[in-house]
Order: C-alpha cells, then sequence, then structure tokens
C-alpha cells in the first residue's frame, strides 16, 4: 500500500474575492523550490504528537508556525477551496483566511519572505508547479472563494529540485 503524503497551502487574502494575496517567496538556501512561490504551510501529520491531526487542524498549527504566532485559529478563520491531487501518493490542500493588515505577517527569514502580489499579476510568479496548477485554475474562475474544486496531475519530469507536473483533469468540488 502506497503512503500518501499530505501538506497544506494556505494564502492570506485581503479580501473575498481577492485582489491581492500574500505570496510566500521561499528562501534561496532551501533545498527543495529555493526562490519558488507558493503560500504558507507544511506537512501533516509530521510532528510528533500530530500524526493523527486533521487536515484543518494542521492548517492552524502551519499558521501559527509560520507567522511565529501572529496568526492563528483565534484570529484568522481558514476556509479550503482547492485540493491538488498528485498522481497516487501526495494529496495537497489548499486554504484561504483573510488578513486585513497593510503588512504581511511576520515570518522567519529563512523560510522565506511574504509579500502581497496583485491578482493580476499573481500568474507571473515562479510558483511551485502543484501550486501554480491551482493558482492558474484559481485565477480562470476569478479567485472565487466559493467554488471549490480539485485539480488532479502526475510528474512529466523534474526542473531544479521540484517535479514538473501535467493537469490531468480539474472537478468541481472537494475530492
Amino acid at each position: 500500500m502506497v503512503e500518501i503524503k499530505k501538506w497544506n497551502v494556505i494564502f492570506l487574502v485581503n479580501e473575498n474575492p481577492p485582489d491581492k494575496v500574500i505570496l510566500l517567496r521561499r528562501a534561496p538556501e532551501k533545498s527543495f523550490a529555493p526562490n519558488f512561490y507558493t503560500g504558507i504551510g507544511g506537512k501533516i501529520g509530521d510532528l510528533p504528537g500530530h500524526e493523527d491531526e486533521s487536515v484543518v487542524d494542521s492548517a492552524y498549527r502551519e499558521l501559527a508556525e509560520e507567522t511565529e504566532g501572529e496568526l492563528n485559529r483565534e484570529n484568522t478563520k481558514l476556509n479550503e477551496f482547492a485540493r491538488c491531487i498528485y498522481d497516487s501518493d501526495l494529496r495537497l490542500y489548499y486554504f484561504w483566511g483573510q488578513h486585513i493588515e497593510d503588512n504581511p505577517p511576520h515570518i522567519d527569514p529563512k523560510d522565506g519572505t511574504l509579500i502581497w502580489v496583485t491578482t493580476d499579476r499573481l500568474l507571473d510568479r515562479e510558483f511551485i508547479p502543484t501550486t501554480q496548477a491551482i493558482c492558474t485554475e484559481w485565477a480562470k474562475r476569478g479567485y472565487r472563494t466559493d467554488q471549490p474544486f480539485t485539480v488532479r496531475v502526475k510528474e512529466i519530469g523534474m526542473d531544479r529540485t521540484v517535479r514538473l507536473v501535467e493537469t490531468l483533469n480539474i472537478e468541481d468540488g472537494l475530492h
């Protein structure tokens, strides 16, 4: 049986639907995807004592960890809006949460830099390929968060430290 790896990705937005999104530009020293863009997030069930945490609980844990406690379950509501199913062994869960401050939250520089990006320029960034697939579909949907969707992808090669993917199909709803 194949072990399914699970990750969450969180986009902070200024409004719903957004015209600005906070992206994480991964630090250049990172071994995986240095300088690529994505959202805040991390692996689900990777910490001792958290092996059975839910996808939602993991998203809140990662949000608090990554923003050094600035954002958490008490002050930021997260909502899942998309999923990426990668071949048979990887699931990515995409969330959005509203951030009304002008400045992005704090983040450890060893993880990268958080920046606001307008939605009309969002797809100009070099994303991790799975996140690119999600953002491309999200853009087609006008960055609406009330129409959840699932993108199924397969690996087609490597580019530097990331696996390149091809979108196989897009389904309405979260699968």
